[in-house]
């Protein structure tokens, strides 16, 4: 049996620093498909998307490759600020994690960012936070259905801390983005009611008065959606 096969049998850090101690290369594969039904997805973004950090931690400081990209095009940094890991978040970063990475000329990382959020371990992790992101997408163009509720939860959000966000700001991601669309994370955070997200970037200098292609500010996606706490903060920054 492989490296990985007896990594993925025993799933626990202290294995893993032994295999890679014994010659792993951090930037193993899954040749198997055992992880994502695709073939050669990185076993880092395995790690921080399975929450399990001791495993990131201990890639990250054997060299793994801290911008490689799945069959998502989504990199470990997207993946950990979605899992609303600040102590991952900001590991990746100091080894030089791309702050400013986006899928395609879409979403940023830093709209994951306000997406961010905790999910026990034994969430579909990957399908419940991604189609939330691209299902909000689709139903801010007119194509979609609002699919933020996590399935079960009964249509109560859980919004996450605003750590990730901070790291990334501090590191110099782009505050005011636009996806393909036009959209910033200000917008996203409006548009979902996520008050202390949006009051954090407010407080970094995100820029109230953006437009998205569509001709909307974040103010009347907050308005919208009957967001009234966050059309006041939004109108105290000048909105």
């Amino acid at each position: 049996m492989d490296h990985f096969l007896q990594l993925l049998e025993a799933h626990i850090s202290p294995v893993l620093k032994l295999h890679l101690k014994a010659g792993m290369d951090p930037n193993t594969v899954d040749e198997h498909r055992l992880l994502y039904g695709a073939r050669n997805e990185p076993v880092l973004l395995y790690a921080v998307s399975s929450n399990s950090p001791e495993m990131a931690f201990a890639l990250i400081e054997a060299g793994a490759d801290v911008n490689v990209r799945n069959h998502s095009n989504m990199t470990p940094l997207m993946y950990t600020v979605l899992r609303d890991n600040p102590e991952v978040a900001k590991a990746l970063i100091e080894a030089g994690a791309d702050v400013n990475a986006r899928v395609g000329t879409n979403m940023t990382t830093l709209i994951y960012a306000v997406f961010g959020r905790q999910i026990d371990a034994e969430g579909a992790f990957s399908g419940l936070l991604l189609d939330a992101v691209t299902g909000l997408s689709a139903e801010l163009h007119g194509n979609g259905m609002n699919r933020r509720a996590r399935p079960g939860s009964g249509g109560e959000e859980i919004q996450g801390s605003t750590e990730c966000i901070k790291l990334l700001l501090d590191a110099g991601a782009d505050i005011d983005a636009q996806t393909a669309h036009g959209e910033t994370a200000l917008m996203y955070a409006a548009y979902t009611g996520r008050f202390e997200k949006a009051a954090v970037l407010l407080e970094y200098g995100a820029d109230p008065s953006l437009k998205n292609f569509q001709g909307e500010t974040a103010l009347q996606m907050a308005k919208k959606k009957g967001h009234t706490d966050i059309v006041a903060l939004l109108r105290d920054a000048g909105a």
